[in-house]
């Protein structure tokens, strides 16, 4: 599920996801409110971790979208045009 809200990330960890340590990292750096919009709203890091999955032999990915499919699609194009 493509993070696009603050709010989400925190969620997610509550449920036990795991947060890249690249992420992790990049997200602490960050010291205000609209950084980190800006940081959790970008499909670009979104997209390469699909590409690391898909090249290290993944049958697949699987996209929970719960009706907010925009950040989905977008990654599903960046990858596959």
């Amino acid at each position: 599920m493509p993070v696009t809200t603050i709010t989400g990330i925190d969620r997610m960890k509550t449920m036990g996801a795991a947060v890249p340590q690249r992420s992790s990292s990049a997200w602490s750096r960050l010291t205000n409110e609209a950084a980190r919009v800006k940081f959790a709203t970008r499909i670009r890091a979104a997209t390469a971790l699909c590409q690391e999955l898909l090249d290290a032999n993944a049958p697949g990915l699987h996209f929970y979208t719960l009706n907010r499919s925009t950040a989905t699609s977008e990654i599903y194009h960046a990858l596959f045009g």
